[in-house]
């Protein structure tokens, strides 16, 4: 490993990382919340085979099994939420384009997508594609269906439902609940209105931590703390850059344009995207 460090300095490592098993243990069962403790172990395998063989001596070294810090888990239940569910109407809804999580059979993957609600009861998604999906309001909740097509053959259904829970100017907080043949999920999220104008200069010289390191529970110490070999984001800057920020312990003061934890790249922005 140090010959490893010696020739490559400060250097990333891609590692394919797999949950091999978990265990929960219900702690305390109330009316509104059940509190877990979760124990989780992963399976880390270095991608690269040459990398591979030089930090672990042998291209065929077998993945590293590690044990994550047990967590605590505070559960809502779904029913104590939805029971102070606001209702959604089709005026509000129709021919709107707001950001929704949604299952993309083009990624095979659930995914926060822009779908845009037409008044005819069909939707049509930016990232989910042309997949076959209809919606309608039933005692306020929205209702998605959508058809996972082989060819033009239905090999699955599924059903999201999204209750409002909150709302604000041009956005609202929601539970989504869905059921398809292989499973499901339940998640609150925030929806937000297309207003069709964007502004980006309220994010300007500001640091913005990406999405994927705030919604993982294992970025956080048990303080709440970003780890920070979890940091990851970019501070977007008035001057045409983006100053990427991949490590909390970055070295701040180093040449321009790069150095350990951080580096620059340009940003453009086009029609306030």
């Amino acid at each position: 490993v140090q010959s490893f460090i010696d020739q490559y300095g400060d250097y990333q490592v891609e590692v394919l990382i797999t949950p091999i098993a978990g265990q929960w243990y219900l702690g305390q069962d109330t009316a509104e919340v059940d509190t877990f403790l979760s124990q989780t172990t992963e399976s880390w395998h270095i991608s690269w085979d040459w990398e591979r063989e030089m930090l672990l001596g042998s291209i065929d070294a077998p993945a590293t099994q590690v044990s994550l810090d047990p967590r605590v888990l505070p559960l809502t239940q779904t029913d104590s939420v939805i029971a102070n569910a606001i209702g959604f109407s089709d005026s509000e809804l129709a021919d709107q384009q707001l950001t929704l999580v949604m299952y993309s059979q083009a990624n095979d993957q659930v995914i926060s997508d822009l779908l845009t609600l037409h008044a005819d009861g069909t939707v049509t998604g930016l990232l989910s594609g042309e997949q076959t999906m209809s919606w309608q309001v039933v005692d306020g909740v929205l209702e998605i269906s959508l058809a996972i097509m082989d060819g033009e053959v239905v090999v699955d259904t599924g059903l999201f439902s999204y209750h409002k829970l909150a709302e604000y100017s041009d956005s609202f907080s929601y539970l989504v609940t869905a059921n398809a043949q292989d499973g499901g999920l339940s998640a609150i999220d925030l929806g937000v209105f297309n207003s069709g104008n964007s502004d980006l200069s309220s994010l300007m010289n500001r640091y913005l931590m990406g999405a994927f390191t705030l919604s993982n529970p294992n970025a956080y110490d048990p303080e709440g703390n970003i780890h920070p070999a979890d940091y990851f984001g970019y501070r977007l800057q008035t001057d045409g850059k983006a100053t990427r920020i991949y490590d909390g312990n970055f070295d701040a003061y180093g040449p321009a344009g790069w150095q350990s934890g951080w580096d620059v790249w340009n940003l453009d922005q086009v029609d306030g995207v």
